[in-house]
């Protein structure tokens, strides 16, 4: 009896290993619970993939924010790939015409009813608040879409997290956007793709409102982190003018977006190789959907200060890039015989503005970084314009918060965001640092720590932990 006891429950025990290991193959959409409001349903990594810190878009107060994305979510494992019988180079239109052709493909629908002027309009648009393959070097990805199909993925690119993939060829790329969009977590992509008449703005209100869409909300809601964690309810409506923006900024600059070469191992938006005798369309750039034109509000008209062809200068998403750049991504301990050297960017910038704050010990400062970052971003040019310690920093922050002004002040310190920044001058503490989160690097891995810091003549610009955020206070810019 002991034995067949035994024997049971080790049958039991492989039973539950195999089905342990099926579950690591399953694709994304087999959660079960995929409409729950737990977000603990996506693991860190699928959830820091979908939002991501970077896009071609950036905000301007509330009217212009916009540092998300809407990627992830396994769609299947259709046999194949796409064929488009295209050749290199290909530019990021040419991209969104087979998308939408393989879409319709998937849908057993008439091509002609994808591959309209206005769905083309809508996923260039797309593709620059996304960021992808045009604004890192995971190839032929331009949507940021991230899908566990093993014989899409370029050679090395198997195990990484959703959203931070490559694909191995341009038809690849296609097709897995087309099983993202056609799948049960963002079919509400197709079901507006596959509307002949539908328009750009149309397709930026279902990614938005993705509550109207059974089966899209766990995926989609990650990708608007306030109302993620009901911390602003107007987050929603935020978004969806951001991208109502973004239409309206791709449709006056068609041939410096659509034209875009992709699938290089390039910054494409920053090198801003166009090809565009290869454009297929040519939007008259007027303005926005005027059905949807109020929810522009004071934008309407309005391109967001500090933006470009080659896109923006100023928000969160630059204050994170800059403190990458100037920031080592692991944390070194004062005394460390590597915690003084600056990275070369940052010794660069110092050197650069030899009358402007700089702190002590040749900008190995807390409050020298900070000032550096805010200013050198675009962000707040003026920032600490007092040059001088923490203690002015502080001030500055007080007296620029608030409504309408640049910055307000957050009073919960579990609810930062990333590129928050830290300040305290009480006599005991003289600090000043920004919260980064779980801040992914462009290489694919991840920032040292949830903060990036300099200490006075101990350590150079780094990662750095936050476990005493609660001793501080806590600014974000508008």
């Amino acid at each position: 009896m002991r034995l067949s006891i035994k024997l049971l429950l080790n049958r039991l025990l492989l039973i539950v290993i195999a089905l342990v290991i099926m579950g690591g193959t399953l694709p994304l959409q087999s959660v079960s619970a995929q409409d729950s409001d737990n977000p603990d349903e996506l693991s860190n990594e699928d959830i820091q993939s979908i939002l991501g810190p970077y896009s071609w878009y950036d905000e301007k107060a509330e009217e212009c924010e916009a540092d998300t994305s809407d990627a992830g979510g396994g769609a299947g494992t259709d046999a194949g790939i796409w064929n488009s019988g295209l050749q290199s180079p290909y530019i990021l239109e040419q991209f969104m015409v087979e998308l939408l052709k393989a879409i319709a493909a998937k849908r057993g629908v008439d091509p002609s009813k994808t591959v309209t002027e206005e769905h083309v309009v809508a996923l260039v648009a797309f593709a620059m608040g996304e960021g992808g393959d045009i604004n890192n070097r995971f190839l032929f990805n331009p949507l940021n879409t991230g899908i566990k199909v093993p014989d899409l993925l370029a050679p090395g690119w198997e195990h990484n997290p959703s959203g931070l993939q490559a694909f191995k060829s341009f038809d690849a790329g296609v097709e897995a956007n087309a099983r993202v969009m056609t799948g049960p977590n963002q079919n509400r992509m197709a079901d507006i793709l596959t509307k002949q008449n539908s328009t750009a703005e149309q397709f930026m209100e279902a990614v938005t409102y993705f509550k109207r869409y059974p089966g899209n909300k766990i995926w989609a809601e990650a990708s608007i982190p306030s109302e993620y964690n009901n911390f602003d309810p107007n987050a929603p409506e935020k978004y969806f003018r951001s991208r109502l923006q973004l239409i309206k900024q791709v449709r006056n600059n068609w041939n410096g977006t659509a034209a875009l070469v992709i699938g290089t191992q390039e910054f494409e938006q920053k090198t801003g190789r166009t090809i565009p005798s290869k454009l297929q369309f040519h939007p008259s750039g007027r303005d926005t959907n005027p059905d949807l034109s109020n929810r522009l509000g004071s934008t309407a008209g309005l391109d967001c200060p500090g933006e470009t062809a080659n896109g923006p200068t100023t928000g969160r998403a630059a204050i994170l890039a800059k403190i990458i750049e100037y920031s080592w991504p692991d944390y070194r301990p004062a005394g460390d015989r590597d915690a003084m050297t600056r990275k070369r960017e940052y010794a660069k910038a110092i050197r650069d503005h030899p009358r402007e704050y700089r702190g002590s010990c040749n900008g190995i400062d807390c409050g020298a970084f900070v000032t550096r970052v805010m200013r050198d971003s675009g962000a707040d040019k003026s920032y600490n314009k007092s040059e001088c310690n923490t203690l002015c920093q502080m001030n500055y922050l007080r007296n620029n918060s608030g409504p309408g002004k640049k910055y307000h002040r957050v009073q919960n310190s579990e609810k930062l965001e990333p590129g928050d920044i830290a300040v305290q001058n009480n006599g005991f503490i003289h600090h000043t640092f920004f919260y980064v989160g779980k801040l992914m690097l462009p290489n694919g891995k991840r920032f040292g720590g949830d903060a990036a810091s300099a200490s006075q003549c101990e350590r150079a610009p780094m990662a750095s932990p936050n476990d005493t955020r609660r001793l501080y206070e806590w600014y974000r810019l508008n």
